[in-house]
């Protein structure tokens, strides 16, 4: 006797299939902002406490603001290449290779801009929460990472704390382990990991520095892993669809329309 078919997945069955990673993932960066946010003023103040200067003003200092190269120029000039790369492909001249690149490197551009910038720049200007040196030095009130700030909202987008965008911008070169991950031309998992952990090291050390010159609550920096991730991986997979861009390109030596 044939098994009769299955019945169709109901509406909810078929989000969970869908948004199950994003799901998951906002869950575990609340949940881990939530353990920071225990700890933002005694572990901040430990690391300003015990601090080295030296170290605050690397990773604090950029090429781009008139000083001696800093923590976030990698970073910087990993995202102005791109740029350069990602306008380079456009032309009519551009090699087959660059053209199969891209898409990638829209993607990087797309995530630094919505992201890095987008994102980070928003959440400081809207959520106003005052910076480390303020509360200490001037008195000014502290505010978790899900309260309002006293920042009011016309001073500007670059007067609150959360979230760190120093923190963010080291991130995007870790981008590349996608590429290493997904891709199998250039399928490479242990380069891919070995990247991803250092991008990781390198944020995390930003993270202790912003904190050690009171610039940024620990959570701030530590906190924005999560929501990065997610905003990257939705753009690579769903919005922009890289990996199917780059098997298209493959197959018919040109980019989708």
């Amino acid at each position: 006797m044939p098994l009769s078919p299955l019945p169709p997945p109901s509406p909810a069955e078929l989000f969970w299939q869908k948004y199950k990673f994003y799901l998951l993932l906002t869950l575990l960066s609340l949940t881990w902002l939530s353990y920071l946010g225990k700890f933002d003023q005694e572990w901040t103040r430990w690391l300003r406490e015990n601090r080295s200067e030296l170290f605050g003003e690397l990773m604090g200092r950029t090429l781009f603001e008139g000083s001696l190269p800093g923590g976030s120029d990698p970073a910087i000039l990993f995202v102005l290449a791109s740029f350069l790369l990602y306008f380079r492909a456009w032309k009519s001249n551009a090699t087959e290779r660059l053209q199969e690149w891209r898409p990638f490197l829209g993607f990087i551009i797309t995530t630094t801009l919505a992201g890095g910038l987008g994102f980070v720049h928003c959440l400081k200007w809207i959520i106003g929460r005052a910076r480390p040196h303020l509360v200490w030095d001037k008195q000014w009130p502290f505010s978790e990472w899900y309260e309002f700030g006293p920042h009011y909202i016309a001073e500007g987008i670059y007067r609150g704390s959360f979230p760190s965008g120093h923190t963010a911008v080291v991130l995007v070169p870790m981008l590349l382990s996608l590429i290493w991950l997904t891709d199998y031309k250039y399928r490479k998992p242990q380069l891919a990991i070995l990247w991803a952990v250092g991008c990781v090291l390198l944020a995390i050390g930003m993270a202790v520095a912003r904190s050690m010159t009171a610039h940024h609550w620990i959570s701030d920096s530590l906190g924005i892993f999560g929501p990065v991730a997610l905003i990257a991986y939705w753009l690579y997979f769903d919005f922009l669809k890289v990996p199917q861009q780059r098997a298209y390109f493959r197959r018919n030596k040109k980019l989708p329309e």
